[in-house]
């Protein structure tokens, strides 16, 4: 049954919803010509609007209109030029954070006398010469931006790991891309939140992270052992280490998620350590038929998501007592097209739905 909306009668909240979910740019045009204001803000803020229609929005739009298509991603370059004319702020401050912003729009703000110069340090577009000049600015707040930006040079972000500032630190540690030789220079920062936030990153080395889990902070070991790209070897010598009572209830499961855990260790202790082991991909089969049985539901229902449980388990689960358990079943990829069968009679509205669905999409494993 098609259901239609008069977003003239409804709140402003409920506006922002319905238009922004839309995907259609032939329905969004034609909300872009609505006298109602919240209509037209929630059309400059959708990233499917047409560009021709965000170009006109940036003419005829309110100011908090304009604002949002400064923002929109789907925004031109040619009408993110036509914004900064107008020399409004807040318009300003959301094209200098567009990726479509180009340098030579960049440099306009950058030499306006009040232009939001720090969300310039937030855009990958920046220039080198941009990026340099920044990283001379006594400004921390602008040192800190340029050290988030993923698309400044990593010579400048290895520059910025002698910067003082441990805020700044932090923000380049979490930097994706930070070059291997800043984050090994932060490793050995005195401040613990600057380690852990290397021992976080996903592209810290692997002999940078295997020296993090000696540290002595345990905020640093947490970041270590949640680390994907942490050697198992770490994980095994801090899993059949000494762990303090703190280690054993806030950093342990960590290790044991962390998916470079070996399957031997993993089954050695899935008995003591059922919940994170349940959810771990590289657990064993068998571990994992062990663990379907478990009293707990939370803990079914970790092997029932869980990508590498078999099929066979996963319809026996299908039939478990505990709705959780079975709404993950209706959803892994390798649950059996007999079982969702099964599961489209389930008493449970929400199970019976989703397993309906993925049938009439045809998205099924057939059993050998």
């Amino acid at each position: 049954m098609l259901v239609t909306i008069d977003l003239d009668r409804v709140p402003q909240k409920t506006v922002e919803s319905v238009v922004m979910a839309l995907q259609s740019g032939e329905e969004l045009s034609v909300l872009a010509r609505s006298i109602n204001p919240d209509i037209i803000e929630a059309v400059a803020g959708n990233p499917n609007t047409p560009q021709e229609v965000l170009d006109m929005l940036a003419t005829d739009g309110t100011n908090k209109a304009k604002y949002r298509v400064a923002e929109n991603p789907n925004t031109s370059s040619k009408t993110l030029a036509k914004l900064v004319l107008g020399r409004d702020w807040m318009v300003l401050k959301g094209v200098a954070q567009n990726p479509n912003a180009d340098v030579q729009i960049l440099q306009k703000i950058l030499e306006m006398e009040r232009g939001p110069k720090y969300c310039v340090a937030l855009n990958p577009n920046i220039s080198d010469e941009m990026a340099e000049n920044f990283l001379k600015s006594e400004d921390g707040d602008i040192r800190y931006f340029l050290a988030e930006n993923p698309g400044v040079s990593p010579e400048i972000l290895d520059e910025l790991s002698f910067d003082d500032d441990n805020d700044i630190k932090i923000a380049l540690a979490k930097n994706q891309k930070t070059p291997s030789r800043a984050l090994a220079r932060l490793s050995h920062d005195r401040s613990e939140h600057v380690r852990f936030a290397v021992a976080k990153n996903s592209n810290t080395p692997k002999e940078v992270l295997r020296k993090l889990g000696e540290d002595k902070a345990n905020l640093v070991l947490e970041g270590v052992m949640g680390n994907p790209n942490t050697p198992s070897a770490t994980l095994v010598k801090f899993i059949r280490g000494t762990r303090s009572a703190w280690q054993e209830n806030n950093i342990v499961d960590d290790a044991f998620r962390n998916p470079n855990t070996p399957e031997k260790v993993l089954d050695e202790f899935a008995e003591k350590y059922p919940m994170p082991i349940a959810s771990n991909p590289n657990v064993s089969c068998k571990a994992l038929g062990r663990l379907a049985s478990h009293e707990k539901y939370y803990v079914r229902a970790e092997v029932a998501k869980n990508p590498k449980t078999p099929a066979r388990i996963l319809d026996k689960l299908a039939d478990d007592e505990d709705a959780n358990v079975r709404c993950n079943v209706v959803v892994n990829p390798k649950t059996w097209k007999k079982t969702l069968k099964r599961m489209s009679k389930d008493g449970n509205m929400r199970i019976r739905y989703a397993a309906m669905t993925r049938l009439e999409r045809n998205q099924v494993v057939t059993k050998n």
